[in-house]
């Protein structure tokens, strides 16, 4: 059982309703690099295009990064996200 956040405020909000698990509610940055000191993907609501592009970006690698470690945590092959 894992639960992913963006942020911290996220988590906290999350571990308040987790019984008894709260240590599975992490940030996507702060699990992807045992780095809890990662904490936050920024929203960028309200931005300009280039910087929905760029969050796109960053949050398509984040989830490449998240499924190959759950892939090598399970020895499930992985072809790449499509």
């Amino acid at each position: 059982e894992l639960v992913l956040a963006m942020t911290p405020k996220q988590v906290a909000a999350l571990r308040r309703f987790s019984a008894g698990s709260p240590e599975k509610v992490h940030t996507l940055l702060g699990y992807i690099h045992d780095a809890p000191h990662l904490e936050s993907i920024s929203d960028p609501y309200g931005q300009i295009m280039a910087t929905y592009r760029a969050f796109m970006r960053r949050l398509y690698e984040c989830v490449e990064v998240l499924v190959t470690r759950l892939r090598d945590q399970k020895n499930v092959p992985y072809s790449g996200l499509q």
